[in-house]
């Protein structure tokens, strides 16, 4: 199939005549000749920069969103300061809390020797 303005140029140089409408619809029946698209350039060009925008948009977008969540976490030695500061804190709360005793509980965590002292350090409380 051609285009109608490539059809006429070959019906001129054919028939030596210019066509008509009947030979156009005619052409058209047979198949010969493309009817013209509905849609002008103008529209197209418009939809195609539309879609150009908004897809780079779209990408930029993502971009942002991807670096975001995957951009790694800082490794200063602030950081690491605030945690280890913030552990040994804690370690010392709990010592002042429990104070210099241990509890009964915890026993099993001793040696021998210092579970030994532990159950005569309570038998003597208790007396």
């Amino acid at each position: 199939m051609i285009r109608k303005k490539e059809w006429e140029k070959s019906f001129k140089n054919v028939n030596g005549r210019e066509p008509n409408e009947e030979d156009y619809e005619k052409a058209l029946s047979l198949g010969l000749v493309r009817e013209e698209s509905s849609v002008p350039n103008s529209n197209k060009k418009t939809v195609l920069v539309l879609g150009t925008v908004i897809v780079s948009l779209l990408i930029f977008a993502i971009g942002i969103l991807l670096t975001i969540f995957f951009y790694p976490s800082p490794k200063s030695s602030q950081a690491s300061f605030a945690s280890s500061t913030s552990q040994s804190s804690k370690k010392e709360r709990e010592s002042t809390d429990t104070g210099s005793s241990i509890d009964y509980k915890d026993s099993s965590k001793l040696s021998q020797e210092d579970q030994v002292k532990l159950e005569e350090g309570y038998k003597s409380i208790e007396l």
